[in-house]
């Protein structure tokens, strides 16, 4: 338990920080199982009007809502990695993601969304990076045992 601080009361400040962080923690995770739960009653039951009308508003929002945290991402990732290249501090993998990443943007202009051209660059990263996830998975459950004497 944390010190009590006459002045400033630190220990029941810290209390109740804690039990916000609980609270709200609870709740997002109630209005997301909730959410999760009105859309899949909008697939399985097609004939009921309101699990429907409300399954099409959650998932329109859903999409506008991931737009907003891709856009955020790469942005950051923009940031991040002009940074470090004004810091010339591992510049060469800056650069090719920097490259890539404004290419596949232009390209993404000038060919459309729907262009096969498109559709080959999204599904080859999409492939690879999962192939990578994996054995980044892998190697971290590997390194764990190893250390932890097993």
């Amino acid at each position: 338990m944390g010190v009590h601080h006459r002045c400033c009361g630190g220990c029941f400040t810290q209390a109740c920080g804690d039990f916000v962080r609980i609270i709200t923690t609870f709740f997002l995770t109630v209005i997301a199982i909730v959410s999760g739960v009105i859309v899949l009653l909008g697939y399985f039951l097609p004939g009921v009007p309101l699990f429907v009308a409300l399954r099409t508003t959650f998932l329109n929002w859903l999409m506008i809502l991931a737009a907003v945290a891709v856009f955020v991402g790469i942005a950051n990732l923009f940031s991040v990695h002009t940074h470090k290249l004004k810091n010339k501090k591992e510049a060469a993998y800056s650069v090719l993601l920097l490259v890539f990443l404004l290419g596949t943007f232009t390209l993404g202009l000038f060919l459309g969304p729907t262009s096969p051209a498109m559709d080959f660059v999204f599904l080859s990263i999409q492939v690879k990076s999962l192939v990578v996830d994996c054995q980044v998975v892998n190697v971290a459950m590997f390194s764990g045992r190893r250390y932890d004497g097993r």
